[in-house]
């Protein structure tokens, strides 16, 4: 079994993204829990190093706290290893072995890489994310450009960007401009 852990709200909990064979009841408790929690999944995260547990023993022995959590899990061996972007932790990733295991320097290694790997597919994502937001705000920009520049009406441009505005940038818009007579009127209205 395994799960993923991603740090959300800023840093402040811990969010299990992906979860598979998990204990479907420890799932729910453990869904979304504060960054400070004690227990394996924040120790790696916190101190930016990989915890290995050979068997159910050490692993009980370690986090006594949560000794009946990890036990209903039904499995024997974990490894709970960070993943780091920029040297900044930003998951978890935790396995879990249906047996006793044996974590040796090739395995240590490969679990690291794998590690590493989702490190870069998450800096991949967050880059994709951020490309795809400025996108969508040069695509405002240029329709905004085209539409205000559309006209030489005052009140019909006004009126053109109170409906550009609503609804990517607020749920409701108006504009009121002061006359010459320096009384205020509704010009635009969305």
């Amino acid at each position: 079994g395994g799960w993923l852990g991603v740090v959300v709200d800023g840093a402040a909990d811990l969010a299990l993204v992906r979860t598979r064979g998990k204990n479907t009841d420890l799932e729910a408790t453990w869904r979304r829990f504060p960054r400070g929690t004690p227990g394996p999944l924040t120790d790696a995260l916190e101190n930016n190093t990989a915890l290995y547990f050979g068997d159910l023993a050490a692993y009980v022995a370690a986090y006594p706290a949560i000794a009946d959590d990890i036990a209903r899990e039904g499995y024997e061996a974990a490894a709970i290893l960070p993943i780091a972007v920029d040297g900044d932790v930003r998951a978890v990733l935790g396995l879990r072995f249906a047996g006793p295991f044996v974590f040796d320097d090739a395995w240590r290694d490969l679990l690291t890489a794998v590690a590493g790997q989702c490190g870069q597919a998450l800096e991949r994502a967050r880059l994709l994310e951020a490309e795809r937001a400025a996108r969508n705000n040069l695509g405002f920009l240029l329709d905004a450009s085209r539409l205000l520049s559309s006209s030489l009406d005052v009140e019909r441009t006004l009126q053109t960007l109170t409906e550009l505005i609503v609804p990517p940038v607020a749920a409701w818009c108006g504009l009121e401009l002061v006359g010459d007579d320096g009384v205020p009127g509704l010009a635009g209205l969305a």
